[in-house]
């Protein structure tokens, strides 16, 4: 029997901290879907890709469209020159999506180029006003707790639609669908990144290093060889 953890348990301990006794507590779908982005963004993204989200939990919470007029968002953010769309579809473990539900999130930068405003909510229009649509990359995930098909896969490969009245897209923009078994990977990942955080990095300085004391601060001047290197920027590069 396999132990490891897995998305579906960790987002179920995750909606007990909110108040819930359980997932299967929550009837609402919606209410599902966005505690589900939550939990994606602070327990997934956060560990894996902190570059694509802010750092203020305010923000954060800025970001993730609630209600009607939501154009099919449950998260948006622009940080640099990146967009970074989340739409989440929860799924009880006999339920998988449709095709049509992810064929509806690839024409997600169409309903945002050129809005129908009275259709979407005030915040979400807030925020894309902000976008260098002629600049600026898309990141675009579309998360479920079921099983896709080859139906849905294809259509991953084959990226966004063309957005109407902008040119090629596909270079600036990565589409991604994970579902349950990709979500499951992301969990153990960010698992394994956030375990790395609490280790500390270990440098060891050699006979020779300058050691400088100003303001309460030290610095230190010196050399170390290419192998410590290496190892230090590789966890360094884990934490991010």
């Amino acid at each position: 029997m396999d132990e490891r953890p897995t998305f579906r348990d960790r987002f179920d301990e995750f909606v007990r901290t909110r108040g819930f006794s359980n997932l299967h507590s929550i009837s609402n779908e919606q209410t599902r879907s966005k505690l589900m982005t939550r939990f994606y963004l602070e327990e997934v993204v956060r560990k894996l890709e902190p570059d694509l989200i802010p750092d203020d939990p305010e923000e954060l919470e800025e970001g993730i469209i609630d209600g009607a007029g939501d154009g099919g968002v449950d998260f948006i953010s622009r940080q640099g020159a990146k967009v970074f769309i989340v739409q989440a579809k929860y799924h009880a473990r006999k339920r998988d999506p449709e095709p049509k539900e992810f064929s509806n999130f690839r024409e997600v930068l169409n309903r945002l180029f050129r809005p129908q405003r009275e259709k979407l909510n005030d915040r979400l229009l807030e925020i894309i006003s902000d976008i260098d649509w002629d600049a600026d990359a898309f990141e675009l995930h579309f998360i479920t707790l079921g099983k896709t098909n080859d139906t849905m896969r294809n259509e991953e490969t084959r990226g966004i639609n063309q957005v109407l009245g902008l040119g090629e897209m596909q270079e600036r923009c990565d589409l991604t669908l994970f579902d349950e078994a990709g979500l499951n990977t992301r969990i153990r990942d960010a698992i394994s990144a956030g375990d790395n955080l609490k280790r500390p990095l270990v440098l060891r300085l050699p006979d020779g290093w300058i050691k400088f004391d100003e303001a309460g601060r030290s610095a230190y001047l010196g050399w170390i060889s290419g192998a410590e290197l290496s190892a230090l920027y590789d966890r360094v590069d884990a934490r991010k």
